[in-house]
Order: C-alpha cells, then structure tokens, then sequence
C-alpha cells in the first residue's frame, strides 16, 4: 500500500485509523485536513519526529487522529470523531513540555486553527514510562458572550478529558 504525503512531514496515514484509512484511502483528507498545519508547525517548533497515529509502520496508536464513530475511545462526540483533533507523541517530551511550545507560540497555532488543548496533567504518564505522554490539540471552537452576542474566544483554552 502506498503512502500519501500531506505536508513536509507526515503522511495521510498518521492521521487516520486503520479501517478509514482502508476504506478511503486518499478521500480520507476531506475527513482530516484541517489538522495537517498544525502537525507540521508543532514539528516544526520541536524540531523532532511527532507521532501521532503508527499503525501503518507495526505501531500501537491508531486512535490518535480520526477516530471511528463507533470506538470506546474518548467522548462520544470527541473532535477526534469530527476529524478535529489529534494526540501528539514526542520522544523524551512531557505532556507540559509540548503544551508548554504551543502556549510559546499561541498565535501561530490559533491561526492554524488550534482552539483548545487538554490540561497536560492529564495527559501525562501515569505509568512513569517515558514516551507514554502525549499533547491534545483540537479545533473546537469555544464562544463567550460579548455585548450580546457570542464571538469567538482566541485565548488559549485548556480542557479536561
């Protein structure tokens, strides 16, 4: 099976699960696309490999991008499921070193379409196994209430699991 490239590092597969992946093969990016910017700028900052879902290599995540709908993984209505979210798995990085980068460069992942990330205390090891944390990006918008009338929030929003 060949391999899709979506942008200067990753490839189509690290965003998907297996069977979406199987089954759509590359009409799967209308499923994920608007998480492959940010993947690559978080690459960028760290300046190391991210893993996200490697599956496709013999690995063990295959949740970690798109999600099926019918997974006991996560919320019900995870942005996993909507193709908006994604865990990122950085060798040697705690989950409050990676969230510690996109709260450095907050404006920068906003304008990828980053809206929230999980509190990394919840995100890291419980195990005390390096390698086991992981970042929580997402696109879900979050609202507030401005004279009247709910607009955006750009702030940085950090969410609980």
């Amino acid at each position: 099976m060949d391999r899709i490239k979506v942008c200067d590092n990753f490839y189509l597969d690290e965003f998907l699960n297996r069977n979406t992946y199987n089954r759509f093969k590359g009409r799967a990016t209308r499923y994920c696309y608007q998480m492959f910017a940010p993947a690559q700028l978080f690459r960028n900052l760290v300046g190391k490999s991210v893993t996200i879902c490697n599956w496709f290599g013999g690995g063990n995540y295959n949740e970690s991008g798109l999600r099926d709908f019918k997974t006991g993984t996560g919320a019900s209505y995870s942005m996993h499921k909507f193709g908006g979210a994604i865990d990122c798995k950085v060798k040697d990085m705690s989950s409050h070193q990676m969230a510690d980068v996109v709260k450095a460069n907050w404006q920068e992942f906003y304008d990828a379409g980053i809206r929230r990330i999980e509190d990394p205390n919840d995100t890291e090891s419980k195990w005390g196994a390096k390698g086991r944390d992981w970042l929580h990006m997402d696109t879900g918008e979050q609202y507030q209430l401005k004279g009247g009338i709910f607009v955006p929030r750009t702030d940085l929003i950090i969410v609980n699991p």
